[in-house]
This record gives structure tokens, C-alpha cells and sequence, in this order.
């Protein structure tokens, strides 16, 4: 027995011997490669990332496309300054301009306009301020605390504090109206008040067509004029404003 227990410790001595004495790095051909495989991996990873930053360019690309907010408003379009938040595009100080089929041109400019990329014909213009020029050399100013535009159909809806002041004289003022600038056209739904020269209108409706050449009430219409001036040896007829029902 203890033969073989010195048997059994000699052999352990030999094998330490020979671990301590063996070289466990790996042979330079097994490091070269695994570096290899490595450098492999690396262009591998890069080839995808370049496949996939290409698809994302293509479809940003492919959104801005579909989905352009200035595409279905006029060219004479411009703005200081575009925001993004979402499906919302904001633009400091737009204006866009045009010209009329009567070849009057127009000018439209506010503080702020909003446009919902999902709706890419509307825009909502706050602190709106408009001029027109009209057939007769006259023009028209046009101010409306917010207005939506449709850059399709080329026509506007004024929502609060709508006044249109005209060079010929007359001020119209009123609470919402929509116009087109195509064909002109002038109308407004609700309680509005005319002042020309001598006197007031106000009713419920009012059309302007024939570029602003026919002007039309409906609705209760009340009207005030002052009388036309006398010569000084006539005696006035009234020294009251005369009403007309």
C-alpha cells in the first residue's frame, strides 16, 4: 500500500512539473484568427448600420413627400422662422401673395400661422392683416383676429373683430366673414355695421360681388344718413340725422 501511495505522489509531482513548465498562450495562428472574426464582425455591424440609416433617410424622405405642408399653398409664400411639434407645423410672420382673375393682387400677411400636416391645404393665420387692390384703384385693408386660409380653393374665413376699410371711404365692421380671392367675393353671416360718408348701415348679411361693384343686405336693416348739406340762405330741412327703416 504504500508503494503505491509514493507511486501515486511521484506522478503528481511529474504532471506539476510539466504544468509549470507548459506555455498556455494561444499559438499566434489561433489569435490572428480570432482578430479576424472580430474585424469581420465590426464591418458586418457597419454594412447594417448604413442599410438602416439609408431606409430611414428614404422614408423621411418619402413622409416629407406625402405629407408636405407647403405644397397646396401658393408660390408666393413665405415665412421667418418653422417650428415642428408633432403632426403641427408653426411659421412666424407668413406671407403669401397673389393675384386675383380680375388681375388685382393681393397680399396676406399675420403673426403666426399653424398648419396640421394631415390638412396640407388649411392654414391658421392669427393677427391677420390683408390688403387687396381692387378694379376701381382703390384698396382694401382687411385685419381679423384669426383667418383660415385654404391655399386650394384660394378663399379665407375672418373669426373675430373682421373690419375692411376701403380707400373710397366706406369701414365695415363685423364678427366673422369668408371671402375669396379668385372671384372676389365678399360675404358675412352676422350682425355687421357699414360707415360711409354721411351716415351707417347695419344689418344681419352682406354680399360684395362684381369685385366689390354690388353690394347687397338682408336681414334687419337699419340705416342712418345725415342730410345733405343745405345752401346758407335755405332754412335746413331737419337738424336731426334722418332714419331709415
Amino acid at each position: 500500500m504504500a508503494d503505491v501511495m509514493q507511486q501515486d505522489s511521484r506522478a503528481d509531482q511529474r504532471r506539476a512539473a510539466l504544468g509549470e513548465g507548459m506555455d498556455h498562450t494561444p499559438p499566434p495562428r489561433e489569435g490572428a484568427v480570432r482578430a479576424s472574426e472580430r474585424h469581420s464582425a465590426r464591418v458586418r455591424f457597419l454594412r447594417r448600420a448604413i442599410i438602416a440609416g439609408c431606409t430611414i433617410t428614404i422614408s423621411i424622405i418619402a413622409i416629407v413627400a406625402l405629407f408636405d405642408p407647403l405644397h397646396h399653398l401658393p408660390h408666393g409664400i413665405s415665412v421667418d422662422d418653422v417650428g415642428v411639434e408633432g403632426n403641427v407645423i408653426t411659421m412666424q410672420s407668413p406671407k403669401i401673395s397673389g393675384v386675383r382673375q380680375d388681375g388685382g393682387a393681393y397680399a396676406i400677411t399675420a403673426a403666426q400661422g399653424i398648419q396640421d400636416i394631415t390638412k396640407p391645404n388649411l392654414m391658421e393665420l392669427r393677427g391677420l392683416d390683408v390688403t387687396m387692390g381692387m378694379t376701381d384703384n382703390t384698396s382694401s385693408h382687411i385685419t381679423a383676429d384669426t383667418g383660415i386660409y385654404d391655399g386650394k380653393e384660394d378663399h379665407m374665413s375672418l373669426a373675430g373683430h373682421a373690419r375692411i376699410k376701403n380707400t373710397s371711404g366706406y369701414d365695415l365692421l363685423m364678427q366673422s366673414a369668408v371671402m375669396d380671392f379668385k372671384t372676389g367675393v365678399f360675404s358675412s353671416r352676422e350682425r355687421l355695421t357699414v360707415t360711409v360718408s354721411g351716415g351707417t348701415i347695419s344689418a344681419d348679411q352682406i354680399d360684395i360681388t362684381d369685385n366689390g361693384h354690388k353690394v347687397s343686405f338682408a336681414g334687419n336693416i337699419d340705416s342712418t344718413f345725415d342730410p345733405p348739406d343745405q345752401p346758407d340762405q335755405q332754412e335746413p330741412l331737419s337738424q336731426n340725422p334722418v332714419e331709415i327703416r
